[in-house]
């Protein structure tokens, strides 16, 4: 019942994100990988972690460049961002999976440490990622890589963090009401239970830095 309804999802996603209104030469890096077993099911989180990016940036990007559950390997990763850098003038970057102080969870007990977020900046037109929203716990520690790699903004939390239900309010704030990245991120926080923090230029926005 679980890979129907993520079937459907996925035809539905691909729907809204063919008929939206999106911006030209921008791309998005979509990783979800929220099992510790490495099951080959989607999750629920998972499932609710595409259809509330789909659902409030769909309009804002060309192109989705999507690596779900067992698709979310170190080299898939790798070799997706080059293809969207190499493609679009513009990349951001959405990461939803489990994490440690050096690094973030794969499939197949795989992990991307810190080490190869630096080595981004080595792949051509590096320099075109933008934003990076890290969704893992002590993702506050690889903030650093990311902008040393090309980003120019990265969020993160200093804290064992929950994606919901501070992530889809984050998106509905940044690409739904195009509030710039400070006031998307302060409004979408709940006081005493989250902790996100931003490294790098506060004031982008969604229909910024194309």
């Amino acid at each position: 019942m679980q890979k129907i309804l993520f079937t459907l999802l996925s035809v539905f996603f691909f729907i809204t994100v063919s008929a939206g209104y999106s911006y030209a030469e921008r791309a998005a890096v979509v990783f979800v990988e929220m099992e510790h077993e490495d099951s080959d099911k989607q999750s629920t989180s998972e499932l609710w972690a595409v259809y509330a990016t789909t659902r409030y940036v769909s309009g804002s990007y060309e192109k989705f460049y999507w690596l779900i559950n067992n698709s979310t390997t170190k080299d898939n990763f790798i070799e997706t961002v080059q293809d969207a850098v190499n493609s679009y003038t513009t990349v951001d970057i959405y990461i939803i999976a489990h994490g440690g102080m050096q690094y973030f969870w794969c499939h197949f007990d795989d992990r991307i440490y810190v080490d190869d977020i630096i080595g981004l900046k080595s792949l051509d037109n590096s320099e075109r990622l933008r934003f990076v929203y890290i969704g893992s716990c002590h993702s506050w520690d690889l903030t650093d890589e990311f902008l040393e790699a090309g980003a120019i903004s990265a969020v993160g939390s200093d804290i064992k963090m929950s994606n919901f239900p501070f992530y889809p309010r984050f998106l509905y704030n940044f690409g739904v009401k195009q509030r710039d990245l400070e006031t998307s991120v302060q409004k979408s926080q709940i006081i005493l239970f989250d902790d996100f923090l931003i490294n790098g230029d506060k004031t982008i926005y969604m229909n910024s830095h194309d």
